[in-house]
């Protein structure tokens, strides 16, 4: 396995979790939300990965959608973490700490 491989399998996993908790700040329409993720974490995702998870996430009741029509612009589809979504994120980030913690503890020299 090459590293870059890893890498992308590694950044694709942690998506869902990500989205959830850049959602649990603030609503975002798709492609601000695709900003904010490259601004806070430095991480260089696009809209092609972006939409198929929010997609699955909506599915799954973790996220809820609305279109907002301004007066002036083009209509925008705001996405928002629902209480499922908060719920989830709770146990996602339990789960997280104790992954890295069992990480940390074997990368431990």
């Amino acid at each position: 396995m090459n590293f870059e491989k890893w890498h992308s399998q590694l950044r694709k996993g942690t998506l869902e979790f990500i989205i959830l908790l850049v959602l649990k700040k603030n609503d975002f329409y798709g492609y601000e939300l695709i900003k904010e993720i490259r601004r806070t974490l430095e991480l260089e995702t696009s809209e092609g990965t972006i939409y198929p998870i929010l997609t699955r996430l909506k599915k799954s009741g973790l996220v809820a959608d609305r279109w907002e029509h301004p007066e002036t612009g083009i209509p925008r589809k705001y996405y928002s973490i629902t209480r499922q979504g908060h719920e989830t994120l709770e146990l996602m980030k339990n789960d997280w700490k104790d992954f890295v913690s069992a990480i940390q503890k074997l990368t431990r020299d």
